[in-house]
């Protein structure tokens, strides 16, 4: 079989910043722009919404407690909140493991096993 290699060069990322910090500098070039759109609900958020929430997000993990490190369960459905969770998640260090909320009950036992930290994510 071959092996198949992307035509695009490697982006460089230096080993002195992490992909949050990376990411974040990135968002903030597009501002107003929109960043996600849900398909499920057609509701869209931009850039710099995206960029807010995500340092919201990443206060109140901090506020609670989380350290460098710490396992953080997402169970969301797909929705532009998974991304702002995800990105806050590893802005402050943390390492991140997700259920779909879709997933069946075998499905969802397996990925709870990950389950090691001390912050669990839903959306009701």
């Amino acid at each position: 079989m071959p092996i198949l290699r992307n035509p695009i060069p490697n982006i460089f990322i230096p080993d002195n910043i992490c992909l949050s910090q990376i990411i974040l500098e990135k968002i903030q070039e597009y501002g107003s722009a929109v960043a996600l759109i849900d398909d499920a609900t057609g509701r869209t958020i931009s850039y710099a919404e995206l960029r807010q929430t995500i340092f919201l997000v990443a206060g109140k993990l901090l506020e609670r407690g989380t350290q460098k490190g710490d396992v953080i369960f997402v169970c969301v459905p797909n929705c532009v909140e998974f991304s702002a969770i995800l990105l806050a998640s590893l802005h402050v260090g943390a390492v991140v493991t997700t259920c779909n909320p879709a997933y069946t009950e075998g499905e969802s036992m397996l990925s709870s096993l990950f389950l090691l930290g001390n912050t669990l994510y839903t959306l009701e």
